[in-house]
């Protein structure tokens, strides 16, 4: 992780849509179940921290939600995290993001909610204008792109992609990459409950 002292931690920030398996892989990176998740109803419904190896990890409830009036305050207090920062009443000052970990859920049919909220607003925002606040795309739960478990699938023994499920993964990579701007070798694909490339996303950290 990066060398920064406790008062002074580097700020990571997870983002994405509800269900994209940000406290999933979040307790992947930790080692521990520390973040609450569930498979049918949402769970982060306000700003979560953790401190984890001179980092201060921050979980934001997930845009999305059928409910309007709460999407729209998600939306908001992203927006107001990523421009002024989190405060925590231990340190008694605001603490600016340093990094973004965007979550997209492996087999979602689109990322149009994800794409207009990049191009809409985090785009344009000063700290990501001027890359003062860098800007990841991970694709969670690699293992459930297709195939899955059919020939080429999902390698159980090994806990890796097959061939054909390898050959889509790298294609939706370079989806991303295209929609969000990014560069392809940057958009990790993971898996926390296969235990897949978790090394890689925990490398996002560190890049600034």
């Amino acid at each position: 992780m990066a060398s920064r002292s406790r008062r002074n931690p580097q700020v990571v920030a997870f983002l994405g849509t509800t269900g994209s398996g940000k406290s999933e892989a979040l307790n992947a990176i930790t080692g521990k179940q520390i973040f609450a998740t569930d498979a049918v109803r949402p769970k982060t419904i306000r700003p979560q921290y953790h401190e984890h190896e001179n980092c201060l990890l921050v979980d934001l409830p997930g845009i999305g939600e059928a409910d309007v009036s709460r999407n729209s305050k998600w939306l908001k207090q992203y927006m107001t995290v990523l421009s002024e920062g989190v405060k925590l009443p231990v340190l008694g000052r605001k603490l600016d993001v340093h990094i973004v970990v965007w979550l997209l859920k492996a087999d979602a049919r689109d990322y149009i909610l994800d794409a207009n909220f990049y191009h809409d607003f985090i785009k344009k925002m000063p700290r990501i204008r001027k890359r003062q606040t860098a800007l990841h795309y991970a694709i969670s739960q690699a293992d459930k792109i297709e195939p899955m478990r059919d020939d080429g699938g999902w390698d159980t023994d090994k806990a890796q992609p097959g061939s054909k499920q390898l050959a889509n993964i790298i294609k939706k990579r370079r989806a991303i990459a295209a929609c969000f701007e990014r560069q392809f070798s940057t958009v990790v694909a993971f898996s926390a409950t296969e235990s897949y490339n978790v090394d890689k996303l925990k490398r996002l950290l560190t890049v600034v």
